[in-house]
């Protein structure tokens, strides 16, 4: 047996639309309207020129070579393509790589072998260029 209580959900407003149908439009609306605000940040957020931030995560003697693998992270809002990078190590040895295509806001992971190098030998990382997607 329904009670009143139980009923009133169901029952019609004073313009004939049920109070559940009110509540799940208003559900939908606000879902509409964060989907709108969120495209519009990321929009407004893209917007960002592409910087890059290198971090080493592993150098190691390798018979008789250094091998170094370095993260690559587009910290920016824009997404970049042919992102030609050199890596300097002691002055005097340079080695380039081009990485085809590194998303906003993500990593790539690149590897330099150096010839003769001291493991505690400084490596340098330069952009020399990229073009926008």
């Amino acid at each position: 047996m329904m009670t009143e209580k139980d009923d009133r959900a169901d029952q019609p407003t004073q313009n004939g639309i049920p109070v559940a149908e009110w509540i799940v439009a208003a559900v939908g609306g606000v879902l509409v309207i964060a989907s709108f605000l969120f495209l519009a940040y990321r929009a407004v957020s893209e917007r960002e020129p592409a910087s890059f931030e290198f971090t080493i995560e592993e150098i190691q003697r390798v018979q008789q070579q250094l091998v170094a693998t370095a993260s690559v992270h587009n910290r920016g809002g824009q997404p970049v393509a042919d992102l030609r990078l050199r890596a300097i190590c002691k002055r005097d040895q340079v080695k380039e790589v081009v990485i085809e295509y590194v998303p906003a806001k993500s990593s790539r992971r690149v590897t330099f072998y150096f010839d003769d190098a001291d493991v505690d030998a400084p490596i340098e990382f330069v952009v020399d260029s990229f073009t926008e997607p």
